[in-house]
């Protein structure tokens, strides 16, 4: 089982770098103190090996430090044979139910929908994962449309979603180990967002969408 989470996080805008000496600029919710120290040592001199031609570089220089898309990513481990606290049934059962879902769409779902039909064509696509790839297409659907299933077959616009709404297939929503994860990964998230420098009380107040989708693969 692969639960991919989507959380909608804030833009920032300017991160300080070392080599920023001149820039004053601060934001208002992010202290990364040193954190993008490692991404460029410290100024040194420039060679003039370096140089080409009459193009030269004066000795000292101001500059902004950015980090362009950055991807930390934080495992928790939930589950206690993997160094967590839950119980392995709380991962076996989303998994057993994960599995039944995705038999559903492909040997139910899929022989109903007309040729023409969006899904069929992700599904058309000739490629190892087309699918996955009709099936992750096919739960966006779903959670767009707050877990009504009729609409996610439907052209529809998507319908208002809040933390209360469905997220999933009807079975997959009344687990009640579905919706601990759920939560865990709202309280955990907003932990990461505390970790990488936000205020607390802007991350315990700050309006978060969570997407997660359901993948299947073979064994190897």
């Amino acid at each position: 089982l692969l639960v991919g989470l989507l959380s909608a996080l804030p833009g920032r805008d300017r991160p300080r770098g070392h080599l920023a000496a001149a820039q004053t600029w601060k934001c208002a919710h992010c202290k990364v103190g040193k954190g993008f120290e490692e991404f460029l040592l410290p100024q040194e001199a420039i060679d003039k090996r370096s140089m080409k031609g009459d193009v030269s570089v004066p000795t000292k220089f101001s500059s902004d430090v950015h980090a362009l898309w950055p991807s930390t990513i934080e495992i928790v481990h939930l589950t206690s044979d993997s160094g967590g606290w839950e119980p392995p049934s709380f991962h076996k059962r989303i998994a057993r139910e994960a599995v039944r879902g995705w038999k559903y769409f492909r040997n139910k779902i899929i022989p109903k929908l007309p040729k023409n039909h969006e899904i069929r064509v992700k599904l058309m696509e000739g490629q190892a994962g087309a699918l996955n790839d009709a099936f992750f297409y096919w739960q966006k659907k779903l959670y767009e449309n707050g877990g009504d299933m009729r609409a996610s077959f439907e052209h529809a616009e998507g319908a208002a979603i809040t933390p209360e709404s469905n997220s999933s297939w009807p079975s997959m929503c009344g687990l009640p180990e579905y919706k601990k994860l759920r939560g865990l990964v709202d309280q955990l998230g907003r932990r990461y967002l505390m970790r990488s420098g936000m205020s607390k009380d802007t991350a315990l107040s700050i309006n978060n969408s969570i997407f997660n989708w359901v993948a299947i693969h073979g064994h190897g």
